[in-house]
């Protein structure tokens, strides 16, 4: 009872702080709406790489019509040297230099080459690169085929080997590849983030204002003013989460083309992905709470306790971080990433949006979650237990 009455004690005084407003509920919606948005302006100018200005040496080749037909820009240089000049300028991006008998050569059955010249040291420029390969590799097949045509060959040789993609799929829907990617990474740093906002202040602020004093004497054990404390922070991180999912739900709904670009193939979320999901993330927001805590009854101010959280938040956001890549990487499945705080919550949440139900994996996540946080708040109830708990200096 005792520790109910700390709790809403907690909870009524973070909820008077404009700033735990803003960084817990406002934050969440202006983080999710740049983030897709950007996404989307991405995904947005990598599908008009295709409408990119070419410049071409050698022209009059029936590569550079397909490419006019495909309604792409050329530009006609004289010779290479001006070409690296364009280049080195920053004036282009990509120059092809096609064989001056290109056509002649593909009359005679003969392959021909065309030199692409451009900056490796310009990001945008290999990307072109990159880009303008998937390109050439289309209007490539359509020219085989017109050869093979004028030579009576069926223009279906000119792919003997058709590949035909037969997905293999546990998950139950599409869910957008930017969705699977992030949202591990924009819960786990969210959450922290909401907790970050009055963990400082939490202890070390009381220090420092001299209320931790009136608080100890009062009728109300230690024991439970400590894991008072350690439930508000708790709820304040699980709001900030809920928030961050009501914002991924509206930001989807708004009728902004770059967002739907960035959201595109939806969310896919099933009732039983929702319940591993919490599975994981419920004892991984206790172990964080619990870190707070004890970071900040161990700090004797709150610029002492600000500046720990900043050192210890590495642990917390580069396993958030490298979640990114797990699916990339093939680490995924490993079975060691089960056993890594943080990193075994972020890998919990992508299998609940592809539909991958690991029910050992989450448990094994929220066993790790629930021992960390217990040692936590023993370590919390221990320090509130000495009375060196109030020093300050």
């Amino acid at each position: 009872m005792k520790t109910t009455e700390v709790f809403l004690k907690e909870m009524r005084e973070h909820l008077r702080d404009k700033r735990v407003k803003r960084s817990v509920f406002f934050s969440q919606f202006l983080s999710v709406f740049i983030l897709f948005a950007f996404f989307g302006f991405v995904t947005d100018m990598a599908s008009k790489s295709g409408a990119q200005t070419i410049s071409v040496i050698h022209s009059n080749n029936r590569y550079v019509e397909a490419f006019k037909a495909a309604k792409a820009k050329i530009v006609e240089l004289p010779d290479v040297e001006t070409a690296k000049k364009q280049i080195l300028a920053g004036k282009a991006l990509l120059v092809l230099e096609f064989d001056p008998e290109t056509d002649q050569k593909l009359a005679r059955l003969e392959p021909t080459t065309v030199n692409f010249y451009f900056n490796p040291d310009e990001d945008s420029a290999t990307l072109a690169f990159r880009a303008f390969q998937q390109k050439l590799d289309e209007v490539n097949k359509q020219v085989v085929e017109q050869v093979l045509t004028s030579h009576n060959i069926p223009a279906a040789l000119s792919e003997p080997l058709k590949v035909k993609a037969m997905p293999v799929s546990t998950s139950t829907g599409k869910s957008s590849e930017v969705l699977r990617t992030m949202l591990p990474y924009i819960l786990i740093l969210m959450l922290f983030v909401g907790g970050m906002s009055i963990a400082a202040d939490m202890v070390a602020g009381e220090k420092e204002k001299g209320t931790l004093e009136t608080l100890l004497i009062s009728p109300v054990s230690r024991e439970s003013i400590a894991i008072g404390k350690f439930f508000a922070l708790c709820a304040v991180m699980v709001s900030a989460g809920i928030s961050t999912a009501i914002a991924l739900i509206v930001v989807s709904k708004l009728p902004v083309d770059m967002i739907r670009k960035g959201l595109e193939g939806g969310f896919n979320f099933t009732p039983q992905g929702m319940v591993m999901m919490l599975v994981g993330l419920i004892p991984t927001v206790a172990f964080m709470a619990g870190l707070m805590l004890i970071i900040s009854t161990r700090s004797r101010n709150i610029r002492e306790a600000q500046t720990s959280l900043g050192t210890f938040s590495i642990f917390i956001t580069l396993p958030a971080a490298f979640s990114q890549i797990l699916g990339f990487s093939g680490m995924g499945n490993s079975a060691w990433v089960n056993f890594v705080p943080v990193l075994n919550a972020t890998s919990v949440i992508r299998n609940a949006v592809l539909g991958k139900y690991d029910w050992t994996a989450a448990g094994i996540t929220a066993l790790i979650g629930i021992i960390l946080a217990g040692i936590f708040i023993y370590l919390s109830v221990r320090a509130f237990r000495q009375e060196k708990v109030l020093l300050r200096i």
